[in-house]
């Protein structure tokens, strides 16, 4: 496989089942035609795409990357609920953000994807919105 058919999404998807399950890294690899070197080229190719967009002051990279990582995260292991983005928020208040990830099954180094998405989704949709600062409340 060629550099060139690692999109952007692609690297996401891959990076996020590989923080989540470390143990399976050379198998998650080996299904995507990589070794450890050729994953190191495909992901400093992407990010340095990122950070170009970035320091043009556009975002939209970074918005696909995450939307990508966050849809493989919940693929992999259930949908994110609310609730249960809401309790890493108030988790994330009291600086436990790290053991209440843990005990959902979500890689720590999601945590900034996480939230980025989210509040992506919260702009878009008030009655989700409304329904994570109801979660808080409570």
């Amino acid at each position: 496989m060629t550099e060139t058919t690692f999109t952007l999404e692609r690297v996401a998807r891959i990076e996020a089942s590989l923080e989540l399950d470390p143990e399976q890294r050379a198998d998650i690899l080996a299904a995507n035609e990589l070794d450890e070197d050729g994953w190191e080229r495909v992901e400093a190719t992407q990010d340095a795409a990122i950070r170009a967009a970035l320091d043009r002051d556009d975002p939209s990279l970074l918005a696909r990357y995450d939307a990508a990582y966050v849809a493989r995260i919940e693929d992999e292991r259930g949908t994110i609920t609310v609730e249960e983005y809401a309790s890493i928020l108030a988790a994330s208040r009291r600086g436990r953000a790290p053991e209440r990830l843990t005990e959902l099954g979500i890689p720590e180094a999601a945590e900034l994807r996480l939230m980025r998405v989210f509040e992506a989704r919260l702009v878009a949709d008030e009655a989700t919105a409304r329904s994570v600062r109801d979660a808080l409340d409570d």
